[in-house]
């Protein structure tokens, strides 16, 4: 499982909100950063709609690149460990260059 993204590039290669996705939700859907392609998940009671990495057709590049699929795994610890606490809270992660 990867970090779910809210946003992807459609077949035409415009970006793409999940909740726009909703509309066309058997279109292809690639990453708006490192190209692969995305399932897209349709919302639910719990949760919104989003897209997710998926296994096949990742390039080594993508695997060591892509910050939707090569989280530190402090990272994602913290975010769980938050989520326990303030369970409605969204992360937001942001990284210095």
């Amino acid at each position: 499982m990867y970090v779910k993204s809210f946003i992807a590039r459609n077949a035409y290669g415009h970006l793409m909100s999940a909740l726009t996705a909703q509309h066309d939700p058997n279109s292809e859907y690639r990453c708006h950063l490192c190209n692969s392609p995305l399932v897209f998940h349709r919302s639910t009671a719990r949760s919104r709609p989003w897209f997710e990495h998926t296994d096949a057709g990742l390039s080594e590049h993508s695997r060591q690149h892509c910050p939707y699929i090569n989280v530190a795994f402090e990272e994602a610890a913290t975010v769980n460990v938050l989520r326990t606490l303030v369970p409605k809270a969204r992360p937001l992660v942001q990284r210095g260059h």
